[in-house]
């Protein structure tokens, strides 16, 4: 896969940036397909908000290369971003406006927005009935609703979104991903989501990426990872923790992670529990819990090494 791709709205090869002596991008290569919600998933300073400024042109990258929608991109080519919305955390607005008039305000500070589409993206965004209110009265899901619409003013083709999710209750939550949804549905918009938010990621995501130490680690179809991934999670005595690690690494592609308070995780299908708990009972350890599942966030926690990371 090249940069140039035109199958692809962002690609990276070989992307690399340091601070100092710390490495957070280490040749990190991605590829996102045009048309989907990508989840860019990673745990905490694995450098998803790096990937993210380099792409927005926020920072520059070491080393590497990358393009968006089919083109080769660098620095040095930032008319290319007007074709890149993005939301990169809470967004700010006037309180005392209207969200419409909020809309008009930031259309005026860029390239001429056409007529009726402050209206059609509150629409698109389920505010339309609320666009005449005050902000001050908006809720967080609503703010970052009318933020998604400001980054979506000059009709990009790529939305990228920084923990979209954050701070939303249950229902802001639900409220984003169906905005988020209709986007993608309706817009044919290829959408980039980092998250930390692993269910929610489940139910909107098309494609997954997920990174490590600046490394790519997985990537591909959601439906795919969870049909042909698997975890087996088993719980024993802290004392038996690394005895029971010991036992499963010798099973075929295990690969067990311990992920505290006794839990270790590994990679099989959930089918193969029995044969996992039998393989501890025979040398004399015996699980207190044992769960099944394919859900993303067992394999995220399989791939990137547990919940502390």
């Amino acid at each position: 896969m090249t940069g140039s791709s035109d199958a692809f709205a962002v690609t990276t090869h070989g992307l690399r940036k340091a601070y100092g002596h710390t490495v957070a991008l280490d040749g990190l290569d991605l590829a996102v397909p045009r048309g989907v919600i990508y989840g860019f998933l990673g745990p905490n300073g694995a450098g998803k908000t790096t990937t993210i400024r380099c792409l927005l042109g926020l920072i520059h990258p070491d080393a590497g290369t990358m393009g968006l929608l089919g083109r080769p991109y660098t620095a040095h080519d930032r008319r290319r971003l007007f074709d890149v919305g993005a939301l990169i955390e809470s967004p700010s607005f006037y309180p005392y406006l209207s969200g419409r008039d909020n809309l008009r305000v930031i259309a005026s500070t860029g390239p001429a927005v056409a007529a009726g589409r402050i209206d059609a993206l509150l629409e698109l965004m389920a505010l339309q009935d609320r666009g005449g209110d005050k902000v001050s009265g908006y809720s967080l899901g609503m703010k970052q609703r009318l933020g998604i619409a400001a980054a979506l003013l000059n009709d990009p083709h790529l939305l990228v979104l920084d923990e979209p999710a954050n701070g939303l209750d249950p229902a802001g939550i639900h409220e984003l991903r169906n905005a988020l949804r209709r986007l993608v549905e309706e817009t044919d918009r290829t959408i980039v989501v980092s998250s930390h938010i692993l269910p929610e990621v489940q139910q909107l995501a098309d494609v997954v990426g997920i990174i490590d130490q600046g490394k790519l680690v997985h990537q591909g179809s959601l439906e795919q990872l969870l049909s042909t991934s698997g975890a087996v999670r088993i719980r024993v005595t802290p004392a038996e923790v690394e005895p029971a690690r010991a036992i499963l690494a010798t099973l075929p592609g295990a690969d067990p992670v311990a992920d505290g308070e006794g839990w270790i995780t590994i990679r099989a299908k959930p089918e193969t529990a029995g044969d996992v708990n039998r393989a501890l009972a025979q040398a004399g350890i015996y699980a207190s819990g044992l769960e099944t599942g394919s859900d993303l966030e067992a394999i995220f926690l399989s791939l990137t090494g547990g919940p502390n990371a």
